[in-house]
């Protein structure tokens, strides 16, 4: 099944002038039974899809998703079809509030704590962070620009975000098996340098983008992705120092201009 990637919820204040405090969600086990995911939280729609992971940082949480493209009873083949073709880039979550208190001087409220019910594909959402993130590019370019807004410093924030990860597995079984056929016939596999093949040809692993989605399919093991990221990294060291230089002129370049890159 095709998977996407999006922030379903960040604890910046929300259209409504509520927040929803990212670190205050609450993953329920009858929730990683049925991680499901909605058409436009119309709870009387069968479901297009299924979270496969759901990460929950300080300030947002991200949720990888399949799409139950292979199910013609559903919607999900016509959601995914207007989410690959950019018609829809958002999503939004469900959830019940457990612990919240109101805002000062205002009618909107802090949720504290609070479950997640399922998070769905919308055109508008409530949370504007709440946005597509397609690839490692647009998913660093979010989290540097969430780092950046803060008051501390990079490295502050980056170990702050990893400190308060979360990540939960799902209990549901979300492959579908087959009958194997009986005619047809596997290309014999052979291990290389490279460490995998794929349909018997030798799998090339020259960019970090390949080697997470290998990693990710399950091609790879972490051993295998962190040597090919090693042996990406090896002729880069003896540019570290310029590559340092370069990326020093680039952000005081940012910071004096107030421009984005």
């Amino acid at each position: 099944r095709p998977t996407s990637t999006a922030v379903i919820t960040s604890a910046g204040e929300d259209r409504d002038g509520d927040t929803v405090h990212t670190d205050g969600m609450i993953v329920s086990e009858s929730y990683r039974k049925h991680p499901i995911v909605m058409p436009m939280h119309m709870y009387r729609e069968f479901p297009i899809g299924f979270t496969e992971k759901l990460t929950q940082y300080k300030n947002h949480a991200v949720a990888k998703w399949q799409w139950l493209t292979d199910e013609p009873d559903t919607d999900g083949q016509k959601f995914y079809g207007l989410w690959k073709n950019h018609v829809l880039n958002c999503v939004s979550i469900g959830f019940v509030p457990k612990r919240w208190e109101p805002k000062k001087d205002s009618w909107s409220y802090d949720f504290l704590a609070w479950e997640l019910l399922e998070h769905s594909v919308v055109n508008i959402p409530a949370n504007p962070d709440a946005l597509r993130t397609d690839g490692v590019k647009e998913y660093l370019r979010a989290a540097g620009e969430m780092i950046f807004s803060g008051p501390s410093s990079l490295l502050k924030s980056m170990f702050e975000a990893a400190e308060h990860e979360k990540t939960y597995p799902v209990g549901i079984d979300l492959t579908k098996e087959h009958e194997p056929d009986e005619k047809a016939v596997e290309p014999a596999a052979s291990t290389n340098e490279a460490g995998s093949t794929v349909d018997g040809k030798q799998a090339v692993y020259d960019t970090p983008e390949k080697i997470l989605v290998a990693f990710e399919a399950g091609i790879i093991s972490k051993a295998e992705a962190s040597g090919h990221i090693d042996a990406l990294i090896v002729p880069l060291k003896a540019d570290l120092a310029k590559v340092q230089r370069d990326l020093a002129v680039m952000s005081l370049r940012v910071i004096s201009k107030k421009s984005e890159v």
